[in-house]
């Protein structure tokens, strides 16, 4: 338990400074930083980091998918995301999401992204209380549409994350 607290700190630690522009003493291709994302067309992306509050698992009314590692699900009412570490050891899961707009030409832009970290330990479910347009909404662009996919993934110590493949794109539809 000390070791996985520990190594929670450093993740953090070292997340903090790289926040603040303070690079590590070593380079590494470690995709657990929060970092922006550049869409293909527009602007780039901040991913939003948010540590999953405790909570019961996902209803019926969720899309899930599965990793040996973790568990991640959608709510659409109430824009929910679940994530279950499903091992105990001392990685920690997150699920890694990323919403897009469809424009007023019709064309998909990324919008937001982020990252729901489950630090509960196994077995235990967490969740992100994300707030996305709904599929329906008419913006004031004159854009609507709005999709939703995910990952699931654990940090490396070093060197890049193992995540899991993306899920299809879904509609943001209550």
């Amino acid at each position: 338990m000390l070791k996985r607290n520990a190594m929670r700190l450093a993740a953090v630690a070292g997340a903090a400074l790289l926040a603040f522009g303070i690079a590590p003493s070593q380079a590494s291709a470690d995709t657990s930083v929060d970092k922006p994302v550049a869409a293909a067309e527009g602007p780039i992306v901040v991913v939003e980091p948010d540590f999953a509050e405790s909570s019961g698992p996902p209803g019926q009314d969720s899309t899930c998918t599965y990793a040996s590692f973790a568990a991640g699900c959608f709510r659409p009412y109430g824009d929910i995301f679940y994530v279950q570490d499903s091992r105990a050891n001392a990685a920690s899961p997150y699920l890694h999401w990323q919403n897009q707009l469809r424009g007023p030409n019709g064309s998909w832009t990324l919008y937001r992204a982020g990252k729901c970290w489950n630090m509960l330990d196994a077995p235990n479910w967490g969740i992100c209380n994300k707030d996305f347009y709904e599929h329906s909404t008419v913006r004031s662009d004159g854009g609507q549409g709005s999709q939703l996919r995910w990952q699931l993934c654990t940090p490396a110590v070093v060197g890049s994350d193992s995540c899991s493949a993306w899920t299809g794109w879904i509609s943001n539809i209550l």
